[in-house]
């Protein structure tokens, strides 16, 4: 088991799945769990499954990964200060 934090870059969100972009090359079937900010405060946590991954070359930052996720497990949102 690893444990990594990190930023992900949301590109689309719907209410099965995510794709997102990042910096790592998750394994197919790995659990991604994502804080995302819903408004103001506000962030939800949800946990994902990597269904698949595409390398995406980015001049200015290298090489990224497109990795499209479904949902798994939706929690109820929280307040961060």
């Amino acid at each position: 088991m690893t444990i990594e934090q990190g930023v992900v870059y949301s590109i689309n969100r719907s209410e099965h799945g995510i794709l997102v972009l990042m910096g790592g090359r998750p394994r197919k079937g790995q659990l991604l769990e994502l804080h995302v900010a819903e408004r103001r405060w506000e962030y939800s946590l949800s946990l994902y499954e990597v269904q698949w991954t595409k390398r995406v070359p980015v001049e200015s930052h290298g090489e990224l990964f497109l990795v499209g996720c479904r949902l798994v497990f939706e929690a109820s949102r929280y307040w961060a200060f």
